[in-house]
């Protein structure tokens, strides 16, 4: 089946007509039929780091006034991080939030794995690599999820949108680790300068300096914060093995999410970066902001957010990472149910 994909484009304007764009998306979409008076419904999203790259507080803002209208309660969430930085426990991440602009929204923040990322219901599951998911308890007892993605690369996916703001985002600190093991990053010892960021970054300390950075393989976790920190690229992984692996496990982990909810996803086309947000490296945009896209179907909306950047962009995010296969997320989670790669765009523009 074709699943329908709205997309409105980013408009030249100025930011009030911004704001027009966002609300005649959420509207001609229908987003709002999917949740109920009485719900509590968590607005899943990515709550920033410190750099500019996350959704602006004030979109959310536009989206939630529209939504009040149905009666459910809104929160905003997402869950802790393996690697160290302000989203590693539930106090720091809601400081980063409130500093970034969040609490102007209006909605409670809600960490939802809880104080240190070990708060989950597990659910069974039949997949191929997880039998069960630990879903974050506050995604797990919300009726409904409005899932704000922002749309941009990654080093171990290729891009980020909204399978992996479900299936890496909505989960807890063990499967996290989960997904991630597996992934042994390697140093190439004649690029290593010995400057020491990957040890400041590492969250489990397995990393020691001797003629060269040492990995220690039996206390890493794969979390690849050290592939992203280092200056002088100097540490790599067996990416195609490794990102094929990862991308299916994230597939899996988003069908545990979503198990029994109602769902409507809203990738942002804009700021789209090469890395993930969470990255302290990350660099500048791709290209000019695109627009905004409105989907019932989390993979549909993915499939069809990465057609239109790589049409905007020449094929750039291809060309950034071609060791990597960035088009398994969608082949896969259509396979196991989770969506259609099959769309119907809806320009609204």
């Amino acid at each position: 089946m074709r699943s329908k994909v709205y997309f409105i484009d980013f408009g030249k304007k100025g930011r009030e007509r911004i704001y027009e764009r966002i609300a005649k998306l959420v509207k001609e979409s229908n987003i709002p039929r999917t949740f109920k008076k009485g719900d509590i419904s968590a607005v899943k999203l990515h709550l920033g780091e410190d750099s500019p790259f996350f959704i602006p507080p004030v979109y959310v803002r536009e989206i939630i006034n529209i939504l009040d209208e149905v009666g459910a309660e809104f929160f905003l969430t997402d869950t802790t991080t393996l690697y160290v930085g302000s989203r590693r426990n539930a106090p720091s991440y809601i400081m980063r939030a409130i500093h970034n602009g969040f609490s102007a929204v209006g909605l409670p923040i809600i960490i939802a794995d809880g104080l240190r990322g070990q708060d989950y219901r597990e659910v069974p599951l039949n997949g191929n690599h997880l039998n069960s998911v630990k879903i974050a308890s506050a995604i797990y007892y919300a009726d409904s999820i409005l899932l704000l993605s922002h749309f941009k690369g990654h080093e171990l996916t290729g891009y980020g949108g909204a399978i992996k703001n479900l299936g890496m985002g909505g989960i807890a600190k063990a499967d996290k680790l989960l997904i991630h093991s597996g992934v042994h990053p390697v140093v190439i010892q004649n690029r290593c300068t010995l400057c020491g960021i990957c040890l400041q970054w590492c969250p489990e300390n397995a990393i020691s300096l001797e003629d060269y950075a040492v990995i220690n393989s039996n206390r890493c976790i794969g979390c690849a914060t050290c592939i992203s920190v280092c200056p002088q690229n100097a540490i790599k992984v067996n990416w195609g093995d490794d990102s094929q692996l990862i991308q299916e496990r994230v597939v899996e982990a988003a069908l545990g999410v979503v198990k029994g909810k109602r769902l409507a996803c809203i990738n942002f086309l804009t700021s789209i970066t090469p890395l993930c947000d969470c990255n302290p490296m990350q660099g500048a945009p791709i290209c000019p902001d695109i627009g905004f896209m409105a989907s019932f179907d989390p993979v549909a909306i993915d499939k069809a957010s990465f057609d239109m950047v790589e049409k905007k962009t020449g094929g750039m995010m291809r060309s950034l990472r071609p060791h990597i296969d960035m088009e398994i997320q969608t082949r896969y989670a259509e396979k196991m149910g989770l969506g259609s790669e099959t769309y119907e765009l809806i320009d609204l523009s």
